[in-house]
């Protein structure tokens, strides 16, 4: 049963431009600008399916957006860039890209291909082999470092310059 469901899912992946016929209109004109590696593996993704960026980098679940956007995630991460910064990028959670990661390199073979084609065809050098520079957004803070939270900022006792007075009801 799932042989069969994959293989009616499969026959309708986007294939190689040389055996493609467009039977459909072309997509909608783009005003997306893309500036990194991850952007451009959005603006190839989008074009592998025939959709626009906007669509990705937006809020639709429909399969064809989804695959798309799991497809992108996964050139970026097989290009080298950390799974928080793929997130920041299609305003996610690291654990989305993960899953999506996982369920193209695992699950989907005609995916994985086209995930490895438009990571190699991204420009420039990947994220993690820079010669010791590490980018501002790919920090990590030290072990044991923990952000005050807001509630505790709220609590915080302010010094005794800052202290209010207290007047006495007289």
């Amino acid at each position: 049963m799932s042989e069969h469901v994959n293989s009616r899912y499969t026959a309708r992946l986007p294939r190689g431009e040389e055996n493609v016929v467009s039977l459909h209109q072309q997509p909608p004109a783009s005003t997306f600008q893309p500036d990194g590696p991850v952007e451009l593996a959005v603006v190839a993704a989008a074009a592998a399916f025939n959709t626009t960026p906007e669509v990705l980098l937006g809020a639709d679940r429909s399969r064809v957006a989804a695959d798309a956007r799991a497809v992108a995630m996964t050139a970026a991460r097989q290009h080298g860039h950390s799974l928080p910064a793929i997130a920041r990028h299609f305003d996610r959670d690291h654990t989305t890209v993960l899953q999506a990661t996982r369920r193209i390199e695992k699950k989907t073979p005609p995916l994985r291909d086209l995930a490895a084609k438009i990571a190699a065809d991204l420009p420039g050098q990947p994220a993690s082999t820079h010669a010791g520079l590490v980018d501002l957004d790919e920090q990590v803070p030290e072990s044991g470092y923990r952000s005050p939270g807001l509630r505790e900022q709220q609590r915080a006792i302010p010094s005794a310059g800052e202290r209010a007075q207290l007047r006495v009801a007289r």
